[in-house]
């Protein structure tokens, strides 16, 4: 099977959670998205904003950027969860199958990465 390669306004679509698939010689189930994460700004007006600016500095840097969850029209990497997990750009996936769960277990799975999607926080 081909890596996921079907086209859309970043060129490619992210896989579907519970979604099976091999990266690095390893098989993971994506459990959410990311995308790369902008250095907010310091907003003058807001004494808080100065945390935001900090917890994107000190987050970890992968392929050179820092990531956030995000929804799943947005994202450029999934999540994946295997023995380890892994953070894993989508054009570097084989997607391999499905995992065998349940329409429920899904649905459920789905719903709880579109909140972190919404959420938008970055992965430390």
């Amino acid at each position: 099977m081909q890596p996921v390669t079907q086209t859309r306004r970043v060129g490619v679509i992210a896989p579907a959670v519970g979604t099976l698939f091999a990266f690095r010689g390893r098989q993971y189930r994506v459990t959410a998205w990311a995308c790369t994460s902008a250095r907010p700004q310091r907003d003058p007006s807001d004494p808080d904003s100065w945390l935001d600016v900090l917890l994107h500095d000190v987050a970890t840097e992968r392929e050179g950027k820092r990531h956030r969850f995000c929804l799943r029209p947005e994202a450029t990497h999934v999540i994946g969860a295997g023995v380890a997990g892994c953070l894993a750009a989508i054009r570097e996936i084989k997607v391999v199958g499905m995992a065998d769960w349940s329409v429920r277990q899904l649905q459920g799975a789905t719903r709880a990465a579109e909140e972190r999607g919404r959420a938008g926080r970055l992965i430390l």
